[in-house]
């Protein structure tokens, strides 16, 4: 993971930075914080982003980011944090249960991620799940 500080940028600081402009100056819409493990995550390697994909039962705000983050972890071992900033961009929010829970779906499969942080086998039964979607037939 590249970066270390996530800084949000509100709908004036993000339209600066799309124009060329200076936008420091202008407000984030919130604190800059530790940017959370999955979020903003560069694999170097095919194999392991095969091996340990991306979920695609996530289909709204929640829980995607950090459940990779274990899957990665559980089968490739610790990751790299670097100490770049991460400029988020503005965008309307999406539809969620809290600040913290986007569905419930989402929620419930994060929580067996946790689960299967330690487990290899069991994470990659989990993960031959979301494979067995239809949205894998492209990358099989």
């Amino acid at each position: 993971m590249p970066h270390r500080k996530v800084h949000r940028l509100g709908e004036q600081a993000t339209a600066a930075l799309l124009a060329d402009e200076p936008w420091g100056h202008l407000p984030l819409t919130q604190r800059p914080y530790d940017g959370v493990w999955g979020g903003g995550v560069v694999v170097g390697r095919r194999d392991v982003l095969l091996d340990a994909p991306l979920d695609p039962r996530y289909r709204s705000w929640g829980q995607e980011d950090t459940s990779w983050s274990l899957a990665l972890a559980c089968l490739h071992g610790p990751g790299w944090r670097g100490d770049a900033d991460l400029l988020h961009l503005f965008h309307p929010p999406q539809p969620r249960l809290t600040r913290v829970w986007g569905s419930e779906e989402g929620r419930d499969l994060y929580r067996r991620y946790r689960q299967a942080r330690r487990d290899p086998e069991l994470m990659r039964a989990l993960i031959q799940e979301g494979r067995e979607e239809e949205v894998w037939a492209p990358i099989r």
